[in-house]
């Protein structure tokens, strides 16, 4: 399921007092979308381009005003109280985990870490 599936625009028509036909957009006070997805594309961060290998999607969820967007097979999230803020944030902290786990020597990291590493490699193509 798609964001663009989940969120519907709601309009209200009714009759004025001047009896004439009047249609109102309506917006939702309190939405909670959960388990939808939305394409993580081609991204360009600090001087580096992340160019996925297949197609990745990322979750989304929006509760009390604020979106996450999360990767959970590299425990990757942006969250914040703009849908491109939170996508923002998760592309840094996807950045952030290329750093410290694919850039970093091999004999530094731990079986979950050369995991990671492993698992970062294989899902991104890395230029810059």
């Amino acid at each position: 399921m798609h964001l663009s599936e989940i969120i519907e625009t709601i309009y209200v028509i009714k009759y004025n007092d001047s009896n004439n036909l009047e249609v109102n957009l309506k917006y939702l006070k309190s939405l909670h979308i959960t388990m939808a997805t939305h394409p993580l594309i081609e991204f360009d961060f600090d001087g580096m381009k992340f160019i996925p290998n297949l197609s990745i999607e990322t979750q989304v969820d929006y509760d009390d005003g604020f979106w996450t967007l999360s990767l959970p097979f590299i425990d990757s999230v942006g969250y914040a109280d703009d849908f491109y803020d939170a996508e923002r944030m998760l592309k840094e902290h996807v950045h952030f985990l290329w750093n410290e786990y694919v850039l970093c020597s091999e004999d530094e990291l731990g079986e979950t870490g050369k995991m990671l590493r492993k698992i970062l490699q294989d899902i991104f193509k890395v230029t810059g």
